[in-house]
């Protein structure tokens, strides 16, 4: 669930790209996903809700930047009345009752695809427009891959696979490494 959650925070792919790589497992196992989708949206909801209800005052907090005919043209756009007191999100109004979450999710995808594209950076960047989310995108892209270091593991294979072992299978090896891991952690 965590590298789904990291998927659809990564700008460039959102829930569209999380479906597509979906859709591609989906083809080569024959499993249908769309049960796990639906799962992986209700849980994004469900602990976006969680860091609203602790950091909601981050949304006040950071006054619009729009104003005058400027906001009224966004108004019109988001279909935001200029009488009603919208909730401000950055640099663009938001309707009363739309969360980050889900502007963040309708919105376009970062188009541009390149390596050396920073995610992190990106929610940064855009720490005003989403300040709850980026957060939680902070949080959740994070997290770190493996809690093995790599050190550790090939210190732990050359006492696995030593003089008097050498004659070990392949899966016999993998299950020792990994039995051994589970003991240091």
């Amino acid at each position: 669930m965590l590298y789904s959650f990291a998927l659809v925070l990564d700008p460039r792919a959102k829930i569209r790209g999380l479906q597509n790589v979906l859709d591609l497992l989906s083809q080569c196992n024959n499993i249908n996903y769309i049960e796990y989708l639906t799962e992986v949206k209700f849980e994004l909801h469900k602990l976006y809700d969680k860091y609203e209800s602790k950091f909601g005052a981050a949304r006040t907090t950071h006054p619009s930047r729009l104003t005058g005919k400027r906001k009224q043209a966004w108004d019109k756009i988001f279909g935001v009345s200029v009488s009603s007191s919208p909730s401000s999100v950055g640099s663009y109004v938001v309707a009363p009752g739309l969360s980050e979450l889900t502007v963040y999710l309708d919105s376009d995808n970062v188009v541009p695809y390149y390596d050396e594209f920073d995610v992190l950076n990106w929610w940064h960047k855009h720490k005003l427009t989403y300040p709850i989310l980026s957060t939680l995108a902070k949080d959740i892209l994070t997290v770190p891959v493996s809690t093995t270091s790599s050190k550790s593991t090939f210190s732990l294979t050359s006492r696995i696979i030593e003089e008097r072992r050498r004659r070990l299978g392949t899966d016999t090896v993998k299950m020792l490494i990994c039995c051994k891991d589970r003991e240091l952690g």
